[in-house]
């Protein structure tokens, strides 16, 4: 929620939010909402001259998903036929999967740490 809660933004709080749930635009949407906030967060004076890491975090999100979904489908093709070097290569994609989400979450850890340093250093300037 603290997505929601960001300051210079152009997106609205609550769309910020729903863009996650939103089909096919939770492909974009989410990763343009992120790169927006960096943006804003980092230099709010020109915002567009400012690189965003949040594709990386995306990145991995979205390949970790697609071999979760490759993972799963193999394993079911597998446990269906019985071959079990079949079900050994789905192992291998769920397991892709869980080192990509595992650094996709660190990822996302690291980008919302700053960005929320971020964010209360323009703050703590506004107020003083």
């Amino acid at each position: 929620m603290w997505l929601s809660r960001a300051r210079g933004l152009t997106v609205t709080p609550p769309w910020a939010v729903e863009w996650y749930v939103v089909p096919f635009a939770n492909l974009v949407k989410p990763l343009a909402s992120m790169n927006e906030m960096w943006r804003s967060s980092h230099q709010p004076e020109t915002p567009t001259k400012v690189k965003s890491p949040a594709g990386l975090w995306w990145g991995l999100w979205i390949v970790g998903n697609i071999t979760a979904a490759i993972g799963s489908l193999i394993e079911r093709d597998a446990t269906r036929n019985g071959f079990l070097d079949i079900y050994q290569t789905a192992h291998l994609f769920l397991i892709a999967n869980d080192v990509l989400m595992i650094g996709a979450a660190v990822a996302l850890l690291w980008l919302t740490k700053r960005i929320r340093m971020a964010q209360d250093k323009l703050f703590d300037e506004a107020n003083f």
